[in-house]
């Protein structure tokens, strides 16, 4: 089991699948990333919207040659929690 698992009849719903808990455990590091740093996070900017300019960016961005190289799979699969990942890398790096 693992901790989404263990949440499913709590902060879940129905239907509530893997690329939602991609999206969610992303979104959790973006948050974590920024307290971590102490940077400001605007929730507002920071959102993905599937905007020609984030799908750009996304398209032009990778994990190679890092540690976090698995996560440049979520790319096509799920690039909603790519964005964010890609977000909480750069306040991690900003630190």
């Amino acid at each position: 089991h693992n901790g989404f698992d263990r949440l499913g009849g709590h902060l879940t719903w129905a239907g509530f699948g893997l690329e939602h808990r991609r999206t969610m455990a992303a979104r959790a590091a973006v948050l974590v990333a920024h307290l971590r740093s102490g940077r400001i996070f605007d929730f507002a900017s920071a959102r993905y919207t599937g905007s020609a300019e984030q799908v750009a960016a996304l398209r032009n961005a990778t994990f190679n040659g890092t540690p976090h190289a698995w996560l440049d799979g979520l790319k096509a699969v799920n690039p909603e929690a790519y964005h964010y990942w890609l977000t909480a890398m750069a306040a991690m790096s900003q630190k």
